[in-house]
């Protein structure tokens, strides 16, 4: 059986999801039977609103270079939310450089004008009664255990473990091996794997499996300012996301445009698993034309079916001979009016798929079948307080569509979570809650939603 992947990009940009400065105006749920970032034999997605009393909650953290935090959401019966709390991870956040242009590092912008510091999905990670944190600035992964009756009641399990390598931005979990790995894209860069343990935490299993990205630390990431990213030679590619596959017996990586000096401009990295050990010998593929590959997961229902979001181009259905572990596109269809949607979650009540942006303050659906754009959801309100710049994670659970937007001080905009119900189907998102947490200042940045539901 071939592996069969939708994978959706936009036509321009203006970043590859990298900081995104308002001033200058130059995504999880865990459904069953897909490639996601945490794979688990027993993980279902909802498709009503919400069970009266199931336990449900949402996390990001605020990535602050002094002291990272994780922050805890209330997610009420009726999908909104309501204030929580926030912990202490334990470690430092961290924010990537950027390129004005090709080659110009710009490390003076204030912390509150970052969009995306990461340049990643799921760098908060939660699977079955657990949340894992990558810190960016110390190099190290935290690990909390859930209160599955009172989920935002968290226990920091031991203190954090190194990442193995430098800038460890994203993370990805097998219930089959209870096993969490966490992809580092600094200096040192690779991929480190650790046992997963309630009472002792993490502990790095298997050799570290360096990659050759040429990054520094923090590393830089381009801007690219059209469909044929004018990138310099010794530009180096980045990390962006890991999945294990539904059977999890192979763990995909994606990573973003390098420059004439790497084999490939954006492409996906397969890791076949054999005895229960991960392979440290890949095999890559590329869609010509694409360039910031950003994240991937398996379409909800299907005998491994994909959808990977690159920035830069358009929608692509492609599949993976598992034999090989090869990508073939066999089509494709573009999604336009884009500026930076890097991060996209499937609904198990409509079907389709929401695209976050992080310089539009828009929602985009897509159909799940081609990757064609349905419809556009303008976020921005008066009535509802959302002048956000735009939105960096997005997730799902039962009717209800969750995004994250950063704050911002120059627009003096406040980090909020808008929060959109999908439940009159396909095509009809109504937007009823711009969520603002308390005890956040203008300069949070936000980073790696997720969604907690007990038995999940």
């Amino acid at each position: 059986m071939l592996y069969h992947a939708l994978i959706a990009s936009t036509l321009i940009a203006t970043s590859t999801c990298a900081p995104y400065y308002p001033r200058d105006i130059r995504r999880t749920t865990t459904p069953s039977r897909r490639w996601s970032s945490s794979s688990s034999s027993s993980a279902t997605s909802s498709s009503s609103s919400s069970s009266s009393g199931t336990a449900q909650a949402l996390y990001f953290m605020d990535d602050s270079q002094t002291a990272n935090s994780l922050w805890a959401i209330k997610i009420n019966d009726d999908g909104t939310l309501a204030q929580g709390t926030n912990y202490s991870t334990g470690g430092v956040g961290s924010f990537k450089l950027d390129v004005s242009l090709p080659g110009t590092p710009n490390s003076s912008v204030l912390p509150g004008e970052i969009r995306d510091p990461l340049s990643s999905s799921f760098s908060v990670l939660t699977a079955q009664d657990y949340v894992w944190v990558c810190n960016a600035g110390d190099n190290t992964i935290s690990m909390f255990s859930i209160n599955p009756e009172d989920p935002i009641q968290l226990s920091l399990v031991n203190s954090p473990v190194s990442s193995g390598g430098d800038f460890p931005n994203t993370l990805t979990y097998s219930s089959k091996l209870s096993t969490l790995c966490a992809a580092n894209t600094g200096t040192n860069a690779g991929i480190q794997c650790f046992t997963v343990d309630s009472s002792t935490g993490l502990t790095p299993t298997g050799s570290f499996i360096a990659y050759n990205l040429n990054q520094t630390n923090p590393p830089i990431n381009p801007v690219l300012t059209s469909r044929t990213a004018n990138l310099t030679a010794d530009t180096a590619p980045l990390f962006t996301s890991l999945n294990f596959n539904a059977d999890q017996t192979a763990m995909l990586a994606t990573i973003t445009a390098g420059g004439a000096n790497y084999s490939y401009p954006g492409y996906t990295a397969v890791f076949p698993i054999v005895n229960g050990v991960i392979s440290s010998q890949p095999t890559y593929s590329h869609i010509a034309g694409t360039t910031a590959n950003f994240v991937s997961f398996q379409l909800l229902d299907t005998d491994n079916t994909f959808f990977i979001l690159d920035e830069i181009n358009g929608s692509y259905i492609g599949t993976v001979d598992p034999s090989t572990n090869v990508l073939t596109p066999i089509s494709s269809s573009p999604v336009s009016g884009s500026s930076a949607t890097c991060w996209a979650v499937q609904s198990a009540s409509s079907g389709s798929i929401y695209l976050a942006d992080a310089a539009v303050n828009r929602i985009t659906e897509v159909s799940p079948t081609t990757g064609s754009v349905i419809a556009n959801y303008n976020v921005t309100s008066s009535a509802l307080g959302n002048a956000n710049t735009g939105n960096l994670d997005i997730g799902a659970y039962g009717s209800m569509v969750y995004a994250l937007s950063p704050g911002s001080m120059s627009t003096n905009t406040s980090l909020s979570i808008v929060v959109l119900d999908v439940s009159a189907g396909v095509g009809k998102a109504n937007y009823v809650q711009n969520f603002v947490p308390r005890g956040l200042g203008l300069d949070a940045s936000g980073q790696g939603m997720q969604i907690y539901v007990k038995g999940s």
